[in-house]
This record gives C-alpha cells, sequence and structure tokens, in this order.
C-alpha cells in the first residue's frame, strides 16, 4: 500500500489497470491473500518496480517509527548487519540457498518485467 501511495495511485485505479476488484487488491497490501506471479507482475509493471520491491518481511514492532514491513533487500541488509561475524557466513549461505531456489519465479518474473 505504501508504495501504491508513493507512485500515486489510488487502490481502485490499480486494481482496475490489474484486473483486480479493490477488494482483493486491499486484501493483497495487507497480507490477507496471496497471489499469483502473473498478479504480482502485473502490479510491479503498472507501479513500474521491480517484482522483488514489493515483497516485504515484518520488522520490528508497528507502533516503532522504524517498524512495520521492508523490501526484501532492506530486509536482507539489516539481518547481516545485525548478525554478529561469527555467524554471517551461514546467514549468507541460508541466503544465496534461498534465491537459487527460488530462482525459476525470480527469473520469470525478471522475463516478463523485460518484454
Amino acid at each position: 500500500m505504501q508504495l501504491r501511495k508513493q507512485v500515486g495511485f489510488e487502490r481502485d485505479d490499480l486494481a482496475a489497470l490489474i484486473g483486480l476488484t479493490p477488494s482483493e487488491l486491499g486484501y493483497l497490501e495487507r497480507g490477507e491473500s496471496h497471489t499469483r506471479t502473473e498478479v504480482l507482475e502485473r502490479i510491479a509493471v503498472a507501479l513500474d518496480v521491480d517484482a522483488a520491491d514489493l515483497l516485504t518481511f515484518p520488522w520490528g514492532n508497528e507502533d516503532d517509527d522504524d517498524g512495520g514491513e521492508v523490501p526484501v533487500r532492506q530486509y536482507a541488509r539489516e539481518l547481516l548487519r545485525l548478525v554478529p561475524d561469527s555467524k554471517r557466513a551461514a546467514l549468507v549461505k541460508l541466503m544465496r540457498d534461498f534465491v537459487e531456489r527460488h530462482t525459476p519465479v525470480l527469473n520469470l518474473l525478471s522475463r516478463k518485467r523485460a518484454r
């Protein structure tokens, strides 16, 4: 929702553009629903962002200024910064394994975006 507002879209307008109802888009924005990669790609194209920028993780306490959700790239950087040096290599390996397992989906999204 925050990214949609930053770009200047009202929920109704973005929903119509990507082929969802405003209610369906609202469920996605609040994390109350899952979606297919095709819908994620349509949202990314409409907002002119990478699909990875739509993926967020919970971070901190929502009541804090820095709480709520953050983009996946920022989340990874913060995790690496917070993890002690002795555990950083293991975390990097875990992140790489995750990316390798999900590369087919990420590649699909990148190819569709390039069209």
